[in-house]
């Protein structure tokens, strides 16, 4: 599990750091 979800937060991060207009989703996650 340790592995897919350290997966899942460098996926998440791409795709944040894509879409940087979405600062709100960004303060979710860090929160």
């Amino acid at each position: 599990m340790a592995e897919t979800s350290f997966a899942y937060v460098l996926h998440s991060n791409n795709i944040l750091k894509k879409k940087k207009r979405h600062r709100c989703k960004i303060k979710e996650v860090l929160s």
